[in-house]
């Protein structure tokens, strides 16, 4: 005799489908069940016989909870099932007594049926049966004797039960709406219901449908599914759906992933499940700073690739958690007969976190990896300032600039440096507890963050200041494609004559060879006291708030002459103002920081771009963000009589008489006979393509 057939004998088919139906029974007033052709139980259950004595012990739990239990009976002359619910007193003995927890036993002649089985549902997709002998019956309940055993059965696809989630279903240009009643790790049961002159006949059972789970807050699931099953309904039908993609990508694939760590002790994390509505705690295996993979239970699975969590807590102690929203990008189950003591491991890719909560997971991160370094770890400012003047960064020409505004400097860089700023990082290589090198970033524009400061003692070791930028470098891989970075670019000054930035940034620009991916322009630096004259310009002449016109043109001249990415790093593309949360960070830490274009025009042509950023003077010790740069867009007509009027009308505009001045192209600048102090190259780079990065790093670094 076949499976099939026992199961018949034993239950009846429809009591299989009960295990996955109950909430569906309940509102039909335990009605007959509707059974999904599709749906083979054996192949989706496990089974196991269990003492009566854990039959009790499980009964005395659902009284210990106020929970109720299923009776199941099979009538004498037709081949149906009823299902009524019941309590029970605490049992003991083979002997249960059992009240019907409504008064759904009235509507029916119970002599017409014989008792078939005794049921119930647990977590995890567990449901316990058990043949029981009727003893006793009356209008308040039963008296049954309970067999030697009962089965205890475990779906391998286990449903869990949804609450208000709503479901859109697309096919062909048609949108259907409804409801999630359960789901798996590898299926949906959703109900979905027409509105005229919709009809389910639209929908084609051999093509693929596209599902979205959502609610009023946020979508948590959304992709392309082929249509198991469904029932017979015409009003509300029940579909069941399974997910074409078994694995997703959420960011754009790199060859040079971010590498991940296995904390000891590792970490927990704890959330509540979009769909359930359930609170789960599982064990991380390890961590990155864009992911994370975590251990399930494979009997109570609840992650399946493209669930999106909005928030995660990541605990790394007990007092001590971060918070994240994550989406699961992939599931690896136990492979049956080969590791069936593991749980199954889910990949989580993290979407957002707080940067500050983010600086501290990747501090931790970097220290295991390496315990000599630190990214914004405690330091004393004296050893810093030893450092930086030991190492020569701070050298007798720069210092002479600086010793005037020594006190305001110090004041700037504890801030920076003592008070976990979110508009800063910096991180250092250290050895014996001495530092070796040091570098730090500050997000100066929208989404573009400025690498300065990197310094080395050479006396120590040649490799402090690779170490170094390596470590930045591996940080930004890590957290650029976080929107709370808000790190699209990144960008760095350099002189042309220092051998180390030159081979790496401006070897990397040879490299690539696109100034669309990175471009490198060079700018005269005038620091010499500038000359004051009178603020009035030839006739013809005026200094003016820019324009959009005025922004197209050096849109064209600037494309024309270098073609890179300063219009976009910049924020000068469309006129785009600051964001007012950069503004207000670097107000909290008692900084400026505003952004002014002027354009200076003669006939109404457009001869210079002025572009003032004002922010701390020493942020940068070159002030480099406290600066006027000077876009020279047609140099006809312009003289040093014009050009230095044009600087004291601007400085008269800000009252600030000891900006620096950038100015682009340097040989315009020449032309119309002026000089400079030096020169500085501009390099900027478009964080889509860290991969070329990390290649052409380790090719030259191979040689070094």
């Amino acid at each position: 005799m076949d499976r099939v057939q026992t199961s018949r004998q034993r239950f009846g088919k429809e009591f299989w489908i009960y295990c996955f139906t109950l909430e569906s029974m309940k509102k039909d007033n335990f009605e007959e069940l509707t059974v999904l052709p599709e749906y083979d139980p054996w192949e989706q259950e496990n089974q196991w016989n269990r003492s009566r004595e854990f039959l009790q012990n499980k009964l005395n739990y659902l009284h210990f909870e106020n929970k109720t239990f299923c009776l199941h009976f099979r009538h004498r002359n037709f081949d149906r099932i009823l299902t009524l619910e019941a309590r029970a007193d605490p049992c003991s003995h083979r002997r249960l007594r059992c009240f019907w927890s409504s008064d759904s036993a009235s509507k029916y002649d119970l002599r017409k049926y014989e008792l078939e089985a005794l049921s119930f549902e647990e977590k995890g997709g567990r449901s316990i049966t058990a043949n029981a002998r009727l003893i006793e019956i009356d209008a308040r309940g039963v008296v049954l004797e309970l067999s030697e055993q009962c089965r205890e059965l475990v779906s391998k696809e286990q449903e869990q039960p949804c609450e208000e989630i709503e479901v859109l279903v697309y096919q062909n240009s048609a949108v259907f709406h409804g409801w999630l009643e359960s789901f798996s790790r590898n299926r949906f049961q959703v109900c979905l219901q027409v509105e005229p002159p919709q009809s389910f006949k639209w929908i084609h059972s051999s093509n693929t449908v596209h599902l979205v789970l959502k609610d009023l807050k946020c979508t948590y699931f959304s992709g392309e599914c082929i249509i198991l099953g469904q029932d017979r309904s015409s009003e509300v039908k029940r579909f069941a759906l399974e997910p074409v993609q078994k694995e997703i990508q959420r960011f754009k694939p790199r060859k040079y992933r971010s590498s991940r760590t296995a904390l000891v002790p590792s970490p927990d994390i704890a959330f509540r499940h979009p769909l359930t509505r359930k609170s789960l705690l599982l064990k991380t295996t390890d961590i990155s700073g864009v992911g994370l993979a975590v251990e399930e239970n494979p009997e109570n699975p609840s992650l399946f690739a493209g669930l999106i969590i909005p928030e995660v807590r990541i605990y790394l102690s007990s007092k001590q958690w971060l918070t994240c929203s994550v989406q699961v990008i992939h599931r690896r189950d136990a492979i049956p007969g080969v590791d069936d003591q593991a749980g199954a491991i889910c990949g989580l890719c993290i979407l957002d976190m707080d940067m500050q909560e983010h600086t501290t997971l990747m501090s931790l991160l970097q220290q295991a990896g390496d315990k000599r370094e630190s990214l914004n770890g405690p330091l004393d400012m004296d050893e810093l300032w030893n450092f930086f003047f030991e190492t020569g960064f701070v050298h007798p020409q720069k210092y002479l600039l600086l010793q005037k505004d020594k006190e305001k400097l110090k004041k700037t860089y504890q801030k920076l440096y003592a008070n976990n700023s979110p508009i800063s990082r910096y991180f250092l290589y250290r050895e014996k507890g001495a530092i070796l090198a040091h570098m730090s970033m500050l997000r100066f524009y929208n989404k573009a963050w400025l690498i300065h400061h990197h310094a080395a003692d050479s006396r120590r070791g040649r490799m402090g200041g690779t170490r170094v930028l390596n470590q930045i470098s591996r940080y930004v891989n890590e957290i650029h494609t976080l929107n709370s970075a808000r790190m699209d670019y990144v960008f760095c000054y350099f002189r042309p004559e220092n051998q180390f930035p030159e081979s790496v940034f401006g070897g990397f620009v040879k490299y690539l060879g696109d100034p669309q991916k990175c471009s490198r322009d060079t700018f005269a630096y005038i620091l010499k006291e500038k000359l004051r004259v009178a603020n009035t310009l030839p006739d013809d002449w005026i200094l003016k708030r820019v324009s959009d016109d005025d922004l197209l043109d050096f849109s064209s001249f600037y494309k024309g002459y270098s073609g890179g990415l300063l219009m976009q790093a910049f924020d000068l593309k469309y006129r785009t103002g600051l964001d007012h949360d950069l503004v207000t960070a670097y107000q909290d830490l008692g900084f400026e920081r505003e952004n002014l274009m002027c354009s200076l025009q003669h006939k109404g042509r457009l001869k210079v771009l002025a572009l003032i950023s004002r922010s701390a003077p020493g942020l940068n010790m070159s002030d480099l963000t406290n600066c006027i740069k000077l876009f020279i867009v047609d140099k006809h007509g312009l003289n040093s009589r014009i050009f230095w009027t044009m600087i004291s009308a601007l400085e008269h505009r800000i009252s600030d008489f000891k900006m620096p001045l950038l100015v682009y192209p340097v040989d315009a600048l020449q032309e119309i006979g002026l000089d400079y102090d030096k020169l500085y190259s501009l390099w900027i780079f478009d964080l889509e393509y860290l991969d070329d990065y990390f290649a052409y790093g380790h090719k030259l670094f191979k040689k070094l």
